[in-house]
């Protein structure tokens, strides 16, 4: 069997042999499903601490919280994410059968990273209007907020974001994860080269839509 999953009330740590994609099937499906089914037994304290950890390959990036959060379901997630979640990419392990690990652990409170080394790349500031549905939402919000880039040079290698989301009622924050990422890095996105091209949208017998790609922001 490609995968193995560990579980209790307070941890569940799946392993396989392959990343989780997004509508599996097969043995995939089978591992998501029984993935999804253990962490819907964890203890709901509203605290959620979870970590991908896989090896390094030279296929197509991926978002992390896809493999966490959106290829499992993010509903599951509802009664363990609600005051605060924090989600990471691990050190690649040393099981090659199963390299892949996720683990969801439930957290007594906030996750404190403690002291870090870490130079602050941005601040933002931004409201939103209701819960965002999509990126772009995210990004009209932040580029129109108080944006303030500390430094010139864009990061070279990893980056941590840490966002306070005030709301209110509770919501489920595993399921905003990705429009609320997504939205907030794509709004630092600087283009410092030469004027793009013009591009066309639209599809292949449909109307068509020309215009010119441009950051109004930099």
């Amino acid at each position: 069997m490609p995968y193995s999953i560990d579980a209790s009330e307070s941890a569940v740590t799946g392993r396989s042999s392959f990343r989780l994609p997004f509508e599996p099937r097969g043995e995939a499906r089978t591992y998501r499903d029984e993935l999804r089914a253990a962490i819907g037994h964890l203890r709901a304290t509203g605290h959620l601490y979870a970590r991908y950890s896989g090896p390094k390959t030279r296929g197509p990036a991926f978002d992390l919280e896809n493999v966490l959060f959106y290829n499992v379901g993010t509903g599951v997630f509802g009664p363990h994410a609600v005051s605060s979640l924090t989600f990471e990419r691990g050190a690649p392990g040393e099981d090659s059968a199963l390299p892949h690990r996720q683990l969801y652990r439930v957290q007594g409170g906030k996750w404190d990273a403690g002291p870090t080394d870490a130079t602050a790349l941005a601040t933002f500031r931004a409201p939103l209007a209701g819960r965002p549905a999509n990126a772009h939402q995210t990004w009209a919000s932040v580029a129109a907020g108080e944006r303030r880039v500390l430094g010139e040079a864009a990061p070279d290698g990893e980056i941590a974001v840490l966002m306070t989301v005030s709301a209110p009622i509770q919501v489920n924050l595993a399921a905003y994860a990705k429009p609320l990422l997504d939205g907030v890095l794509s709004a630092f996105h600087t283009h410092h080269g030469p004027r793009p091209g013009p591009i066309v949208l639209g599809r292949k017998d449909g109307p068509k839509f020309t215009g010119c790609v441009e950051d109004p922001y930099r």
